[in-house]
This record gives C-alpha cells, structure tokens and sequence, in this order.
C-alpha cells in the first residue's frame, strides 16, 4: 500500500505535530509543495491550521483536527476565528507515471454536475429532512440531524448531499458522539468549499488512491461538484472504489431526491424585494466583500483585500460574506420579506423566497420570536438584535446556494465576485450581485452595468461528427450598447479565441478539421460600448467532437440469477472499447449511469451482484479517443425472484481509460 502523504497541523497547542499515515515512509514536504497549492504556512497563521493531502482517509484528518464548538462556527465573525483545513497536492504535478493517472471525468463517468448539489438545499430542513433520512435509512440521532443542518446553513452546503454522504459512509454509527461527528461535518463541508475556492489558471489538483493512481482536475475545465465527491469517496479508497462509490451516490441520491444532474438553479428576481429589517438609525456597518466573500478562505493569497459594493477598500471587512448592520443590542428585527422559515437557532433564522430559491440567514440575534416551519410576513417582528464583538446583527442573502451583495455592485466594470482572470480562476461559490432593495433607491452611477448573452446554438453536451461549427449568440446591453462579442473554444487542453463579431445577429464560422476528436467546449464574452465585459455570461456550452462511431446492435438479455443479468451484443468497427449504463426506475424515468466499461471486441457483460426480482434497464456505447457513440438501444432485464433474499446493489468499478 502506497503512503497518501502526511497531515501537518499549525498554530496553538497542535503546532509542529505530524500525522503519518499508515504504511510507507510518506512523500517528501519538498514534493508535495512543489504541487498546485503550497504547504508553507502563510502569516497570518489561523488557530489551527491543518494541511492535507488530497486522498486521506476521514479518520485520520478527524483525529488531527481540534475540538469543534458549533455556536462558534454559526456566529463566525473572521476565518481566524475557525480551524481551516488546508488541502493540497499529495503528489507533485508531473511526479507520477502517466499510466498511473488519469482524469477525475473517468471517475464521475457521464454526470454533468452543477453547482447547486453542493450548495443549495432548498426547503430540505426539519420534518422533511428527516423523513428523507428515514427514507434512505440513515439512522440519525435527533442531536446528530440538528448538527448536520447547522453546519450545512453555515457554510451553505446542500443538506441533501451531506445526508447522501453520511448515508454511504456510514458516519453516524461511526462518529457517534458529538466532537467526532462535527469534524466529520466540517471536514465535509470543507471539501466542498475547497471545490469552490478559485484556483490559479495553470492549477491541476491532484489526489492519490489508495492503490498508487492519481486523478487530477484540469483546471480549465473545473466541475467543483465532481472534485467534491472524488475528494470525499475517494479518501482512503482505490480508484476502483471510488468510482463505485459515486456511481453508488448518484444512485441513492435520485432515489430521494431526483437525479442529483438536474439544474435546480433558479433565475435571478426582476425586481427588487427585499425591505430594512430594522427601524432605527444604525452606528455603523461591515460590508460584504466582492473579492471573496467566504468568511472560511483562510485569506487565500490569489484574492487578497476588501471591495464593497462601491469599489471601497478602507472599510470593514476583509472576507465578509454579508453585510453587518449595527444597532443598540435589543433593537426590533423585522422579516424583511414574506416567506418560510427554514431552520432557526438559538441566535439566528433562515428564510427562504421565491420558491425558497432565495435563502435570507440573519444573525446574532439576543431573542428568536419564530420557529421553523412558520410563515412569516414582510415587516413581522422575528426577533430583538444582539452582539458579536459590537452590537449588530448579521444579513446575508443567498441565491441557488451563492453568496450575493443586496447592494449589487457600482465599483465600476464587472462585479469582482466572480472573478478571476481565467474560468478556472474563479471562485464558484457567488453571484454577480445586483441592488436588491425595495424601499430604497441605488446609488447614483453612470454605466457600470455589464451586458448579457448566452449561446444560442450549439446546445450543450451534444455530439457531432461534422468539422465545421457555427456558433451563434444573442446579446445586449440596457445603457451604452453591445460593442462585440468575443467566441472561445476550449480543445487540446487550452483556451483558443474562435473570432469577433460587432454586428447583430453575432455568430462565428470556426472548422475543427485540424484537431482529434474530443470534447470542445465554447463561451463568450459580452463588451459594452462603455468598457463593462460580461465574461461567460450564459455559461458554456460542451460539444463532443468525433469521426462517426456507431453504437452496439443487437443488445439483448442473455441470462439471468437471482442476482445477475447477463447482456450480448455485436462488434462495430474501430472501437476503442464499450461503455455499459445501467438503470434504475425514479419513478417517472429510468436514471442511468455507466457501471463498467470494457476493451475492444468485447461482446458480452454479466452485472451484478444485484438485487433480486428487480428490473434493470441497460444501455451500451462504443468509444473511441475521448469520442463516444449515442446509446441506441435499450433493454430491460429482470433478476430471477428472490432465494436466499435480497443482495444490495453494488455497481462494478469504473474503469479509467
């Protein structure tokens, strides 16, 4: 067995010490800090910092981490304030042999993840959460739910997903008491926010399995939801079970929640709606910071300093991920909008709005007047205001699970937040923010509003055999008009600009002739004739490029066991190998995903062990390069009733090409 590295802790009592793991002596600090993210302490150093390896098993990272208090991690006011779990590379880029390293899509197969199943968790709090674990057999202590949603609130991360990982990793009979299940939390919770985090553009994250091989995340190309299940299900396991793994996730996922690929993002208000949720005149504020707004980054170096919303750097603070309205302790707090209260605490509450798409967490409160699961009406008193190093309470609003500024941003050019000078670079967890008061004017400003576009066509994760693409786009700007739009191809590894158009209808001719086949994936930027770019505004669009490749004919079921299904098809020509699906019905559809994929000239595949007197559906494709045919045919199959009992489902490894 391969050594995953090493854990290093910083600051107070725990300084100096190191935590090997099991096995071998553990890879050099030398190697591991020449990888994409240093393991150098940076000043100032947090209370306790803890650097880890990308792979290392949960029990030894809880082991190193300090004690957890959970009211201080909800009332967080600094990320100093909070230990931060430091992950980094526990191999050198460049450092492992190639055959031993592939690419973290192999692992999550076909699933096209957004952003939402690691952040945004709708109205999946209290009695409906936990029916949902019932539902999927987590057996929760009521203590243990309470935790699981507090930390999922206070770092804005899917209570679902937390619920599906706790179920496949059995963490609640594992980390039973109270100390050991908050650092299971928070080190989960810190997976997902290090997906989010921006990485430098020449960044490619690397984790090392259990067995020696290595996945990396191309930087350009970044799916923060996949990195954030690898990391998870992949820590202490071969590549072979982490992929079962989260062919495993998926699965339980969809069967409570719907398929865990479904966008739940919604569309930003029209209109302005939220109204002061106090009545006095306030002492002073801490704003909301557009450069990074996420109080447990740690003072991440690439983003360094403060920005309101007036481009203002000499005010409080630095990492805000809301704002901070001060108030004599005691005051009125009123609901600012009409809505369901969410979950509650002892000092704060979140409401959700507009199909709870909205989520308003207010804070630092001395007296909570409402409970969860009451509606509320805009201007109902909710509580009295309270104190964290001064006297104010804290607002934050966030849509589909991101941060947003309610001031919206008038520092002038594009909202910072996202940012970054690459796609790769920016940080994942915010939205471009926009003025969100009702009872209250903007301020005063020439054009400083960025434009908007999307691509109209191609549409996204298609395929085509066809080398010459036609890329069209809709764009437009409210103020001083669209300058051009600017068309960007991602291939062979790195980012190629296509061609510009200033004239309406914006389209560009570009031929692919010249490259092999594989995923191109295409964006815009919007350039208004005052200067604003709008970069990525309608997001990208994926296309797989590939010389004709036909799919398997003839697929049928050729046996059948209390727990198998044996499936037979014919040859094509040229194939690199086949890719199986299998499918589960949700309900309404049948839910696939890949379950093995296997060489050339292979005709036959026997999938088990499953369940019996179950119905499966089946679906196989050829492959060739990066190039994948359609599925074409489906079949479904049915295990032989039950005789010794049932058999849990376990998919079969993944295999990296």
């Amino acid at each position: 067995m391969r050594p995953l590295g090493r854990i290093i802790v910083y600051g107070g009592m725990m300084a100096a010490l190191v935590y090997p793991t099991i096995g071998a002596p553990s890879a050099s600090p030398e190697a591991a800090a020449s990888g994409a993210f240093s393991t150098t302490p940076q000043e100032p150093v947090p209370p306790s910092r803890i650097d880890i390896p990308y792979g290392e098993d949960d029990a030894a990272i809880i082991a190193a981490m300090p004690d957890l208090d959970l009211p201080a991690i909800m009332q967080a006011e600094s990320p100093h304030e909070l230990p931060r779990l430091n992950f980094t590379n526990a191999v050198a880029h460049g450092a492992a042999p190639a055959s031993d390293v592939t690419e973290v899509h192999e692992i999550v197969s076909e699933l096209a993840l957004p952003d939402t199943l690691l952040l945004w968790s709708g109205d999946w709090f209290g009695t409906k959460l936990r029916r949902a674990a019932q539902d999927m057999g987590v057996k929760l202590s009521p203590e243990q739910l309470v935790a699981l949603e507090s930390m999922a609130v206070a770092r804005s991360v899917n209570t679902r997903m937390l619920l599906t990982l706790a179920k496949l990793k059995d963490a609640p009979a594992r980390y039973r008491d109270r100390q050991s299940w908050l650092k299971w939390l928070y080190l989960e919770t810190s997976r997902v926010r290090d997906a989010l985090r921006p990485y430098e553009a020449t960044a490619q994250p690397s984790i090392r399995f259990r067995d020696g091989r290595v996945a990396t995340m191309a930087a350009q190309t970044r799916n923060a939801p996949s990195w954030a299940l690898t990391t998870s299900l992949g820590a202490g396991k071969t590549i072979d079970e982490t992929g079962a793994s989260v062919a495993r996730f998926s699965l339980l996922y969809a069967d409570v929640f719907g398929p865990p690929t479904k966008t739940e993002a919604q569309a930003p208000a029209s209109a302005p709606f939220l109204y002061k949720p106090y009545n006095v005149a306030l002492t002073g504020r801490g704003y909301y910071d557009h450069t990074y707004p996420s109080v447990d980054n740690g003072g991440w170096p690439n983003v360094p300093g403060m920005r309101n919303y007036l481009n203002q750097s000499n005010v409080n603070y630095d990492t805000h991920d809301g704002d901070d309205l001060w108030m004599p302790y005691g005051s009125p707090v009123y609901a600012p909008v009409g809505g369901s209260i969410l979950w509650t605490d002892g000092q704060a509450v979140l409401i959700g709005y507009d199909s709870n798409s909205y989520h308003i967490y207010i804070g630092h409160l001395s007296r909570r007047d409402v409970n969860t699961g009451a509606f509320v009406n805009r201007g109902q008193m909710i509580g009295l205001s309270g104190h964290a190093t001064v006297d104010h309470i804290h607002f934050e609003v966030r849509h589909n699970g991101k941060q947003i500024d309610t001031m919206g941003w008038y520092g002038g050019g594009n909202d910072p937040c996202p940012g970054g000078p690459a796609p790769a670079a920016r940080y994942l967890g915010c939205e471009p923010s926009v003025w969100l008061w009702a009872d209250e004017g903007p301020p005063n400003s020439s054009d400083t509003t960025p434009p908007t576009g999307t691509i109209t066509s191609p549409g996204d994760r298609t395929q085509t055999s066809d080398p010459a693409f036609t890329v069209t786009a809709d764009a437009s700007d409210n103020a001083s008009g669209v300058n051009r739009v600017e068309f960007y191809g991602l291939y062979d590894g790195s980012w190629h600009t296509l061609c510009t158009d200033s004239t309406a209808p914006y389209s560009c001719a570009w031929n692919a002739d010249s490259i092999a086949d594989q995923a191109i994936v295409f964006t815009i930027h919007v350039v208004d004739n005052a200067g604003n770019r709008a970069m990525d505004p309608g997001g990208y669009r994926t296309v797989q490029f590939g010389r004709v490749l036909t799919p398997p004919r003839g697929l049928s079921i050729t046996d059948t066991s209390d727990g198998s299904i044996s499936l037979g098809w014919q040859d094509v020509e040229g194939e690199d190998g086949y890719h199986v699906y299998s499918g589960v019905w949700d309900g309404s559809n049948w839910f696939f995903v890949r379950v093995a994929s296997l060489p050339a000239n292979t005709t036959s595949f026997t999938d088990g062990p499953l369940s019996c007197d179950a119905s499966y559906a089946y679906q196989v494709t050829s492959f060739r390069g990066q190039g994948e045919s359609t599925r074409g045919e489906s079949t479904v199959g049915k295990t032989d009733a039950c005789g010794l009992g049932p058999v849990p489902r376990a998919y079969l490894p993944l295999i990296a090409r």
